[in-house]
């Protein structure tokens, strides 16, 4: 019997490979936390999404594109690249600040024709500062929920609604409460660590 050690084997390639992709620098929020520049060339964004289409296209495989920003729902062609990337075959997720209207929220869907992977809405309590808005911040989250499970393509896996908060120093007292809330509401929570 031969004491040698087998030789070590390759880890096996995913079905889906990811992509992380900042589709613009501008955003509707200054978070006193965020570390992103602020650059608003909607023109620029605009001329860019067929070449950025054509170059998804050239991947080989299945993909999943992860689209944050800045904030995603203020670039101009949000919904096109969306359909472009679904039309490829791959899917789309998402980090957003959350702020864009339910029809807005329901085009993005609609475009990604059931292939959303996560939906990450980020709560940034800068913005979201009184009870009222936090509980209109869940009650959306539990319609699109049902907005993303009405849409789903069931040969894929379910998509995913979360929302995050960054655990800043001053929220960092806030987290318990925050997570009680989103629980009693049926909503994921996950905390971000701020980068400085």
């Amino acid at each position: 019997m031969s004491t040698m050690a087998s030789p070590a084997q390759p880890t096996p390639r995913p079905g889906e490979g990811v992509i992380s992709w900042n589709i613009n620098t501008a955003c509707n929020y200054r978070c006193s936390y965020c570390t992103q520049r602020f650059k608003e060339d909607h023109g620029r964004w605009s001329r860019d999404t067929p070449r950025f289409l054509a170059a998804f296209a050239r991947l080989p495989g299945r993909w999943e594109i992860k689209l944050s920003g800045g904030e995603p729902f203020v670039h101009p062609t949000l919904d096109e690249l969306t359909a472009g990337l679904a039309g490829l075959g791959h899917r789309v997720s998402v980090v957003t600040n959350f702020s864009a209207s339910r029809d807005k929220l329901r085009a993005f869907v609609a475009a990604a024709r059931g292939r959303i992977g996560v939906f990450s809405c980020s709560l940034h309590l800068e913005y979201v500062d009184t009870e009222a808005a936090l509980d209109e911040l869940l009650a959306r989250a539990r319609w699109l929920q049902g907005e993303l499970d009405a849409a789903h393509d069931p040969a894929l896996p379910a998509p995913h609604l979360c929302v995050t908060t960054v655990a800043t120093r001053a929220v960092l007292p806030r987290l318990p409460a925050l997570a009680t809330r989103c629980a009693e509401a049926g909503v994921v929570f996950k905390v971000q660590p701020e980068k400085q």
